[in-house]
Order: C-alpha cells, then sequence, then structure tokens
C-alpha cells in the first residue's frame, strides 16, 4: 500500500470511475471522497493530505476556487492534481491557476500517472524539510489548532483511549471517517465529564466543534453517518453486545444512544464505576 495521503473531489461519474480504478490498483491511502467543492475543501483542512485529486470543476466550485479557499485558510498545504474530461467546457479558465501541479485528461496512463504523483509527493517532501521555519513547530501548531481531546498522561487514560479505539474497530467505524475523531472525542469527554452525555446540543456538539475546528451540524452529521456505517458493516456479535433491543428493533441508535452506550461498554470492559 502506498504511504502517499489523497483527497478525492469529482463531481463527474466518468472521472469519478477512472479515479477511482486508478487509485484501487496502486493502493493510494485515500482519506476521504467528496463530490462537493466546500466539502473537498473541508476534507483537506480536516485531513491534512499530501495530494488532492479534483475534477476541473464540482458542482460549487472549480479546481482554481478550492485551491484559493485552500491556500486562503493556511492549514493544508497539498500537491493539487486535477483531472478531466477532454470536451469538459470551460478549461480554459483554469490556465490561470498556478499552484497546479500536474493536469490531466481522462483516460490517463496509470503507469506514468502513478510515477507523476510519486515525483510530486517526494518535490514536496523535500521542500517541507528544507524550509527555513521549523516544520515541526508548524505540524504541532496545525494539530492543536484542529483540536481533540487531551487528558494527562497516565495508565487509566490509556486504557480508556486502547479500548474506545478497539472497540470502535470491532463497532466497523475506519479511522479515516470524520465521525470517528467525533465518537472517539465524545467518549472521551463523557468518560471524564459524564454530565455532556444530557446536553448533546447545546454542550457535547459544540465542545467537539471547537475542538475540530468545524461547524456543529458538521458533526451531527458525521457522527450519524459513522453510526450508520457501523450498522451496515460492524461486527454482528459485538453491535448486538451494545445495542441488543435496537438490533432487534431493526432501527439503528440515535447519536446520543450510540455514544452513552459505547461509554458504558468501555467502563463496563475496564472496570470503572
Amino acid at each position: 500500500m502506498s504511504d502517499i495521503t489523497v483527497v478525492v473531489g469529482y463531481s463527474d461519474k466518468e472521472t469519478q470511475g477512472f479515479v477511482s480504478e486508478f487509485l484501487e490498483t496502486f493502493e493510494y491511502d485515500v482519506l476521504d471522497t467528496t463530490q462537493y467543492g466546500y466539502d473537498c475543501v473541508e476534507a483537506i483542512n480536516e485531513y491534512l493530505p499530501d495530494i488532492v485529486i479534483c475534477d476541473a470543476f464540482m458542482y460549487d466550485l472549480n479546481a482554481c476556487q478550492i485551491i484559493e479557499t485552500v491556500k486562503k485558510l493556511g492549514k493544508a498545504d497539498p500537491v493539487f492534481v486535477v483531472v478531466s474530461r477532454s470536451n469538459v467546457s470551460g478549461l480554459a479558465e483554469l490556465s490561470s491557476c498556478r499552484d497546479i501541479s500536474f493536469y490531466s485528461l481522462v483516460p490517463f496512463d496509470y503507469l506514468n500517472f502513478h510515477k507523476k504523483l510519486i515525483h510530486l509527493a517526494e518535490q514536496r517532501k523535500k521542500l517541507h524539510d528544507g524550509a527555513e521555519h521549523d516544520t515541526s513547530y508548524i505540524a504541532e501548531k496545525a494539530s492543536a489548532e484542529v483540536g481533540s481531546v487531551q487528558y494527562p498522561d497516565s495508565y487509566e487514560n490509556y486504557r480508556i483511549v486502547n479500548s474506545i479505539r478497539e472497540n470502535m474497530r470491532l463497532l466497523g467505524i475506519p479511522a479515516k471517517m470524520r465521525g470517528y475523531r467525533y465518537i472517539f472525542d465524545a467518549v472521551m469527554l463523557a468518560m471524564h465529564e459524564g454530565e455532556m452525555l444530557y446536553s448533546l446540543t447545546k454542550q457535547l456538539y459544540p465542545r467537539l466543534a471547537k475542538l475540530n475546528d468545524t461547524s456543529v451540524a458538521s458533526v451531527e452529521r458525521a457522527i450519524r453517518v459513522a453510526v450508520r456505517r457501523s450498522w451496515e458493516r460492524g461486527d454482528y456479535t459485538v453491535v448486538t453486545e451494545m445495542f441488543g433491543y435496537s438490533v432487534e428493533a431493526g432501527n439503528n441508535p440515535t447519536n446520543g444512544q450510540f455514544i452513552s452506550m459505547l461509554t458504558e461498554h468501555v467502563k463496563n470492559e475496564l472496570g470503572i464505576l
């Protein structure tokens, strides 16, 4: 599997199919795939990928507008690769965008495209490593801005973190999903500040949004998507153990129920009162 991380943005189905097949063939680490420009910008700022592969024109933004927005926000600095069908009108508009590192029409040769991406990723790494400023400080600062629940190092917190991660894995929620981090943070908060569970909309969601530098609506939606994913692909034995009555009823739990039950399961597993 390639260690190059990628965020993909597409609106054109033909382009989507070709790029997706290419990424699967060479096993790139795809962090997120979006269909709208603003969602693509949000994913770039959240995941900080090495490379962004996007359509020349998405539903709401074109590639230049996506790049300009990311540059203005100043959190991510990926390589931008633009792909498009040859018969798409308006391609001349992109010629003035100097931040597009590589432009390609589909279909393209898989091997040559793969070699080009490796070269671009290596150039990006050299540029970052050779920068005059302290890149480790920048990375630390960026991580702090994105946010995550932080508690003092202790054996108990180590056990809690490992338990949450393992149970979320069994529940079928991949770490690359946006909702994964929000649920993880929510359970950590609930383990230490139980009152959060009694006020999701007024306390928990706003706290998660602030920690992760996003909106309350984005937090709620991402958790809901992750819960649905767990219901569809999680380990049935684990799901039944945690949410038995809901499974039998055929209804996936609400966000609040999911977080509460996962929190209680972790407490019981670790023997925490």
